[in-house]
């Protein structure tokens, strides 16, 4: 739409939703789709501003994204192996595993 001129708008109140059924593994796939599919507007619009794109972490921070980029934490997830955990911290340990494997190491098998 872009390249033939048309006007593009985003709204911010609209929502999408997914019918099909969701496990940690499927969500870090689609995750890798959005940041391929990302990647390609900033190639195609570089003057455009690209948030979403993943920013570089420092040493540390890679070290523990790469401990919890593993893919036996995606199958404990996936068969509810910690639900032991108290949910706060438990949800935290997801947010972890999800954005180690969908942002920061994608090219790992999950």
């Amino acid at each position: 739409a872009l390249q033939m001129g048309i006007a593009v708008y985003f709204d911010k109140e609209n929502k999408a939703i997914h019918h099909d059924p969701i496990t940690c593994a499927s969500y870090i796939k689609r995750l890798r789709e959005y940041q391929g599919a990302h990647s390609k507007l900033a190639a195609l619009h570089p003057e455009r501003k690209h948030t979403r794109l993943y920013q570089e972490t420092d040493t540390v921070k890679r070290f523990v994204y790469r401990l919890f980029a593993l893919p036996f934490f995606v199958k404990l997830i996936d068969q509810e192996r910690l639900l032991f955990i108290p949910k706060r911290i438990r949800y935290k340990l997801y947010t972890v595993v999800i954005h180690s494997l969908g942002n920061v190491f994608p090219t790992i098998p999950v």
